[in-house]
């Protein structure tokens, strides 16, 4: 293994305008956002044979700089006192992980293998629409249904290249900008307070998408996204107590590395917050209660490359807020 000081500072300058639209049935807003980043990555570089009496240091320096221009417009629209649509559209953008930006590679020399980082990573850059009708049927009790559409320049993907530390061939996966693609789906939401601060919160998702792996040349893969997603939350509040329950469940998904898949995962949580009084809760939360297991494989279900037991998590703690 090698260790590496690695130094990565990131400096934006942004300015925006934004026109602020009211009438008696509506609210609407129209803005661009103009974003400058200015990104300065250096490592050391380990060269040399680990056959040598010494080995050298070299500091590499990698700087990047652009600019991204970003509109948007969003508009909400009464049909009735307990029933709104909202339509937005709007050019997006999201930076790479700092992990996935450092100019630095970890590797196993036993192993010959090992993972590095990519300072010249473009961010993520997205054109989006979102359309969303939202009604509230009662007192902290909403039913709603959303449409979006995004269309992705660019997703991180990895690469797995040879490439030559302390004299010997390596295996080293580093992150790339691959292919883009579009993502399209329906969000359903409801929740609702039935009787004595009990209720209920949940959402369901359906993705679908779009896109070419450029590395495996897969079709309809989209790092991350899963095509069926449920969240479902039970809770109970009063003027002392909070608590809440909730499982999360998403089928398999592709996660970027290679042509390696995360398998179908659900997990239950809880969390109690006692309000000891105006400024003070005392807090318990449970993680993963199921003991769940993360389970991931390469093309098929038959070829595991991962499988994991992080087990059942409880955090106790107090929380003061002034």
């Amino acid at each position: 293994m090698n260790a590496q000081l690695i130094i990565l500072q990131e400096r934006t300058t942004a300015g925006y305008v934004k026109l602020m639209l009211d009438g008696n049935d509506y609210r609407a807003n129209l803005g661009v956002r103009v974003v400058n980043t200015e990104q300065d990555a250096g490592a050391y570089k380990r060269i040399g044979s680990p056959v040598e009496q010494q080995q050298s240091f070299v500091w590499q320096q990698h700087n990047k700089n652009y600019v991204d221009i970003l509109p948007s417009a969003n508009i909400s629209i009464d049909l009735s006192e307990d029933l709104i649509v909202r339509v937005s559209a709007a050019r997006v953008m999201s930076r790479p992980q700092y992990n996935h930006l450092m100019p630095s590679t970890n590797y196993n020399v036993t192993q010959a293998q090992g993972q590095g980082g990519n300072p010249d990573l473009d961010p993520y850059r997205a054109n989006q629409f979102d359309l969303s009708v939202e009604w509230y049927f009662d007192d902290a009790a909403l039913l709603s249904v959303a449409l979006f559409n995004k269309d992705v320049e660019s997703f991180v993907e990895f690469k797995r290249t040879i490439e030559q530390h302390e004299g010997i061939d390596m295996t080293i996966d580093r992150p790339i900008n691959g292919s883009g693609g579009t993502i399209r789906g329906v969000e359903i939401g409801y929740q609702q307070e039935f009787i004595y601060g009990f209720g209920l919160i949940t959402n369901y998702t359906f993705v679908d998408g779009d896109r070419t792996d450029s590395i495996s040349g897969r079709e309809n893969y989209v790092p991350g996204t899963s095509k069926h997603t449920i969240n479902l939350t039970s809770y109970y509040e009063n003027d002392w107590l909070s608590s809440r329950l909730a499982y999360n469940y998403r089928t398999h998904f592709a996660t970027g590395v290679g042509e390696t898949m995360m398998d179908d995962f659900g997990q239950l949580d809880g969390s109690i917050t006692f309000k000891l009084s105006d400024k003070l809760d005392f807090v318990v939360e449970a993680i993963n209660l199921t003991d769940e297991i993360t389970y991931l494989y390469e093309r098929n279900e038959y070829a595991p490359t991962g499988i994991y037991q992080n087990g059942r998590r409880f955090y106790v703690g107090v929380r003061y807020s002034h």
